[in-house]
Parts: structure tokens; C-alpha cells; sequence
């Protein structure tokens, strides 16, 4: 996590490690943790390894057949609505704050994670406290001046945070007193980057569970009125060590065996003996790596380049200096609106998405003036491709340039922090992308 702060009590420092040196004590004590305290058997040999391109990993001291197991969890192992529900002081503490308040499950482990910070050793998850990263690199720790400097991405950043929900949290625990210290819940115990370091955390490292599952393991409980979503999401503890990988896919399943609940990753790769383990966070673009989790892929072939309307508005006021007599009917935008022809636009390495390619060809080449001709336009026959040549050419200029100044703001900046620094390297990859979408035309 960013920051030195860690929990009251407990050394959260992890020691630095070169490639293929033995684990941190943290996570030995993980391990046994998790074997000891939360009967994990570990049938498939998992063992941690640090890595020189994706640092802590896991690998397996046997061979991982294709299409097989790669961990079974006991679900009582996992932080989740069980969890919470299973924690009687922490359900007190909710249960006066809240009154009717609904919240986001996210919102919940965020604040669970938070009051075990609290509690130090007495916390039941301390273990797995310690082995969290002591230094977040998510792009919503770039200093100020860092955020300024990049506006093509800055709003995503910021907006990786709900401020609304963090305002709402404090607002509900302002005058709450803890029930172990005597101290206000906010700002001294929960200060608020610590609230966001831990929500991110959660929204990095939750694994999806299947939340009909966990309802009905919790019916009749009090925590199932408290939540306004599905609860679908869980930290599970040691599986989080997995690092992401598009060459491979997993598949979860939440399932009883015998008396207790097992929370299974199946993996459709085969993996050697000490070869490192790789999951499938999803078919994410680079944005969305970066947004979410703080990393991004050299090479993602999941990459693409989100198009908005504000994009193409200001493609048009750029051709309109180069070419006096366009005129587009504002008529024609609201149509677009009004159809969601603007969703789903972006450029791939394949090109141009069918939304994208229908917009520009309604805007800049069709010429009908009146409505009811509209519809034949878009819905009928795909536009030329050559007719759009040229349009194509220029949106992607407009956004290389965007990506250009932002990377030069960027530069400038005097001591980047680590997470500038990935941001620097992320707009890097995203201008070579875009280069080579251009060259194609």
C-alpha cells in the first residue's frame, strides 16, 4: 500500500526480494495461516516465487495438467459477506451507524478491511493484513502536478474512486466512537487515503463469487438487508498472489464438498513444475489495467482505444478550419445519442469498431438532411471503407496528439513517483499502438 503507516502493532514493511529468493516471513506466515487457521490443504503445491517481470507470483512444485485445478479454497478462508456477518462487533458497529443506509458490498470489505487495520493483533485477518503491498502504484497516487499534466486519462483516474460514497461513508461514522479505543471512527482511525488505499485494494483483488451462493448461505442473516448489490465479490487470501495473463483462461465455481463450501480456480493452460501460474483477470484493455489494478501489458492483443462523442465533436471542428462548406445537422448528434450509436466506439488493431465507422460515415460523408432518411443510413449497408480513409486518419492523429501532449506535460514534471512513472511508460505504449493503427492506413 502507498505509504508507510501500517497496522497498529504490526511490522507491514515487506522486505525487498531479487528473483527466485524464498519468500517473505509475511507470507510464510501466510501460508500458515491459511493451512492452520483455515484448513486450506493446498493440494496443487502452490509456492510464491518473485519474478523479475511481474514480481511475487505463484508456481506449483508439480506439473498443472490443462483444464485442472489450481486452488480450492474453504470459503470461511475468504473475506466476504460471510465474514462480516460472522464478526459480532464489527455487525454492532454497522448496525449503529447505518440506521436504513444500503451499502455496496465493495463498500463494506473496504470498511471491514479498515477495522481489522484497527484492531492490529487482535484482528483474526492480521496475516493476511501483512502480506498486502505496503506501496499502491495505482494511478490515483500521481502527485497533483502528475494529474495535471495528463488529461487524456486524469478523469478516469480520479473517477476510479467514488468521492460521493467516501463523503457518505464519513458522513455516516462522523460522530461514532470505536468501541475498543474510544477514538472518531472519522478522520483519526479511518483516515481518508487510507479508506481509498484499502478500497482499491478491494477493487483490485476481490475475486468474483456467484452471489445466489452466498445468499443462501446467508438467509435469515441481519448483513443481507444492510446491502444495496449482488454480494458477488470476496478477498481471497494466498489466490490474490496470482498474477494476469490473456493467454490463459479460468473458471470459478463456488460448490458444497461434504459440510463446507469450496471456492475452486480451474485453469484451461497447462503449467511445468516451477513454471509461473498465471489467471485471467478478463479481457481487459490496457486503460482498464491501469485504472483498476495499477499495471499495464506491453503487447495486449486485448488492447483498443475507447472513441467518445466529444472525440468526434472535436474531430468535426478541426475538419470544419480545413473544409468551410461542412455542415452537419445538430439533429444528427442527438440521433446518435438517441440510438446509442456512440457506445462500443473504439479502434483495435483490427481497426475501426462497426459503431465508430457508422458515426463518421453519418457525420462527415452521408448527406441527407431529414430524419426520417436516417435510419436507412445507419441500420442499412456498411459505409465504404476507402470513402473513410482519410476521416480515420485524422481521429486517430487527433487522439496521438492528445497522447503526445500529455506524455511531454508528463516529462516535465520534476521527480515523477512511481506511479507517474507507469502512467509515463503506459502513454508510451499507447502512442506506439496508436503509430501502428495509422501506418495500416
Amino acid at each position: 500500500m502507498s505509504g508507510k503507516e501500517g497496522i497498529p502493532g504490526i511490522p507491514v514493511q515487506l522486505p525487498k526480494m531479487g528473483c527466485g529468493e524464498k519468500p517473505s516471513e509475511e507470507i510464510i506466515q501466510l501460508g500458515r495461516f491459511m493451512k492452520h487457521q483455515k484448513n486450506w490443504r493446498n493440494d496443487t503445491k502452490l509456492a510464491v516465487k518473485v519474478f523479475p517481470d511481474t514480481g511475487r507470483g505463484l508456481i506449483s512444485r508439480r506439473a498443472i495438467e490443462k483444464d485442472s485445478e489450481i486452488i480450492d479454497l474453504p470459503f470461511d478462508a475468504l473475506i466476504s459477506l460471510k465474514s462480516i456477518s460472522d464478526d459480532g462487533e464489527f455487525m454492532q458497529l454497522l448496525e449503529e451507524v447505518s440506521g436504513e443506509m444500503k451499502w455496496k458490498v465493495q463498500t463494506l470489505l473496504t470498511l471491514y478491511l479498515l477495522w481489522n487495520w484497527h484492531v492490529g493483533d487482535k484482528s483474526p485477518w492480521k496475516d493476511y493484513l501483512r502480506s498486502l503491498p505496503t506501496t499502491l502504484t495505482h494511478p490515483h497516487f500521481c502527485s497533483v502536478d502528475e494529474l495535471v499534466a495528463i488529461p487524456v486519462i486524469s478523469e478516469r483516474i480520479i473517477d476510479s474512486v467514488n468521492q460521493s460514497e467516501v463523503r457518505e461513508v464519513q458522513k455516516y461514522f462522523e460522530h461514532t466512537l470505536c468501541p475498543c479505543c474510544g477514538g472518531k471512527f472519522f478522520p483519526d482511525i479511518f483516515p481518508k487515503r487510507k479508506f481509498i488505499e484499502f478500497y482499491l485494494i478491494c477493487n483490485s483483488r476481490t475475486v468474483y463469487v456467484p452471489p445466489d451462493t452466498v445468499r443462501m448461505m446467508l438467509r435469515g442473516t441481519r448483513v443481507l438487508g444492510m446491502i444495496s448489490n449482488d454480494p458477488n465479490m470476496a478477498l481471497a487470501p494466498f489466490l490474490d498472489l496470482f498474477n494476469h495473463s490473456g493467454d490463459t483462461k479460468t473458471m470459478c465455481s463456488l460448490a458444497r464438498k461434504g459440510t463446507t463450501y469450496f471456492y475452486t480456480l480451474k485453469t484451461s493452460s497447462s503449467f511445468r513444475r516451477g513454471e509461473q501460474i498465471f489467471i485471467n483477470y478478463g479481457p481487459h484493455c490496457n486503460m482498464k489495467l491501469l485504472i483498476e489494478y495499477g499495471f499495464f501489458l506491453p503487447g495486449n492483443y486485448n488492447e483498443f482505444i475507447e472513441v467518445s462523442l466529444k472525440d468526434i465533436e472535436d474531430l468535426v471542428k478541426n475538419l470544419r478550419r480545413s473544409q468551410k462548406n461542412l455542415h452537419i445537422p445538430s439533429n444528427k448528434f442527438r440521433y446518435i445519442r438517441d440510438h446509442n450509436l456512440h457506445e462500443k466506439m473504439f479502434l483495435d488493431a483490427d481497426g475501426f469498431s462497426h459503431n465508430l465507422s457508422i458515426v463518421l460515415h453519418f457525420l462527415l460523408i452521408d448527406g441527407n438532411i431529414y430524419e426520417n432518411h436516417y435510419h436507412p443510413v445507419v441500420f442499412g449497408q456498411l459505409p465504404d471503407e476507402q470513402s473513410l480513409r482519410e476521416y480515420k486518419k485524422h481521429l486517430i492523429n487527433l487522439l496521438l496528439e492528445r497522447y503526445r501532449d500529455s506524455l511531454v506535460n508528463l516529462q516535465h514534471v520534476e521527480r515523477l513517483t512511481e506511479s507517474g512513472m507507469i502512467v509515463r511508460d503506459f502513454l508510451k505504449c499507447r502512442i506506439a499502438f496508436m503509430s501502428d493503427c495509422l501506418n495500416k492506413y
